[in-house]
């Protein structure tokens, strides 16, 4: 529903309701919801009966804890939820006593103890955008860590504003309650001191997308996440000890590493033929390959040519020093490949030749100015 305040009026006009009469609403995305009516627009809404059924919601827009309350009090079938939180805390003024009353201050519980429980408990995929500081009240972070459980599949945290100790408190916590986790993302791992336990407790996990993260906490992923197919490193120093951790680590289908191309080099850098090794190990089951290799030449092609027989997708834009004519001859050669996204402004007036080739081959020539951080996710989510 592209605009949620008129579609909210629809709803609720009695000839609207007529029409959609016992028609059960499974998914639902919300934007452009006035910041005024925010607040009043979502409760009337969810309350629809229709709207009860619902299992996969998006909101764009950011919502309070209050909100978020509303929500699992109104759809007890969810087990989708994209959402961003406005702040973090949970106090009892949050909530009025038609919504959000659920035993009291006197009676020891969390407030709302129950509707928290099974709204976090009934989850598979979560996320989630924190803002907002940890002040006086119990944190939603704290909430998290209590009731996200066994249920749940997949957990982005696309940003947080908590201190990182308020985080890194939740992974402490949640590690071990979430055995069934297969995707996990997290957008900066810096000063998270308790991340690489919450990453041996998620053995199951098959994809892992991690932002700024250290070398110890990728050598613990490629050790202990056995089941591991889609590896995103964005802004993470990688070094070639922990290039051969990789390469003895499990098989991949997917592997990001193009953010490299945007750092500064130093002598320690990688360079094409660091990565020989890797490719030449765990190159076979590779599908989604996508290097940041300033040096990298035709020789890189060659290998991937060699090592990487089912390939499908491969980003060389920060391959700095390309010829026209490998590039050609890579396309030319690659049985499974369907897209590519290559370093344009190197080839100038020569990629005609370049988009001939590919299209003869159906080949898609993807312009990629940035990394798509994540991207491969929901792509990864489709397939279980």
């Amino acid at each position: 529903m592209k605009n949620a305040q008129e579609a909210t009026n629809r709803l609720l006009h009695p000839s609207a309701l007529e029409v959609t009469k016992g028609v059960e609403i499974r998914k639902l995305e919300l934007v452009d919801f006035p910041a005024g009516e925010r607040n009043k627009g979502i409760g009337v809404l969810l309350r629809v009966p229709m709207m009860h059924g619902i299992r996969v919601l998006r909101i764009a827009d950011r919502i309070s804890v209050s909100q978020l309350f509303v929500i699992f009090r109104n759809l007890p079938r969810l087990v989708v939820l994209s959402v961003s939180v406005n702040y973090g805390r949970i106090e009892c003024d949050d909530f009025d006593v038609h919504e959000g009353y659920e035993g009291g201050e006197s009676s020891g519980r969390l407030w709302g103890d129950a509707t928290w429980k099974s709204g976090f408990g009934n989850l598979k995929r979560l996320t989630i955008h924190l803002n907002g500081g940890r002040s006086a009240g119990l944190d939603l972070v704290d909430v998290m860590s209590a009731y996200l459980g066994p249920q749940l599949e997949s957990l982005r945290i696309t940003q947080y504003d908590d201190p990182p100790t308020a985080v890194d408190h939740f992974f402490r916590k949640v590690a071990g309650n979430c055995p069934n986790l297969k995707a996990f993302d997290m957008p900066d791992c810096r000063w998270l001191l308790h991340l690489p336990g919450f990453i041996e407790s998620a053995s199951r996990l098959t994809y892992l997308a991690l932002n700024s993260g250290s070398e110890d906490l990728i050598r613990t992923a490629a050790a202990t996440c056995v089941h591991l197919k889609y590896l995103i490193l964005a802004r993470c120093k990688v070094t070639r000890e922990t290039l051969r951790h990789l390469a003895n680590g499990p098989f991949l289908r997917g592997f990001d590493n193009s953010w490299l191309g945007y750092l500064e080099r130093t002598p320690d850098s990688l360079n094409e033929d660091d990565y020989e090794s890797f490719l030449k190990e765990r190159g076979s089951c590779l599908e989604i390959l996508k290097l940041g290799i300033p040096d990298a030449s035709d020789r890189t092609l060659e290998r991937i040519l060699a090592f990487c027989p089912e390939l499908r997708e491969l980003n060389a834009r920060k391959f700095g020093n390309l010829t026209e004519e490998g590039v050609i001859e890579f396309l030319n050669r690659s049985p499974k490949l369907k897209r590519i996204s290559l370093p344009r402004h190197r080839f100038q007036n020569r990629m005609e030749a370049i988009l001939g080739a590919a299209r003869a081959k159906n080949i898609k020539e993807e312009l990629i100015n940035f990394p798509k951080y994540g991207e491969m996710l929901e792509e990864h989510l489709m397939g279980w």
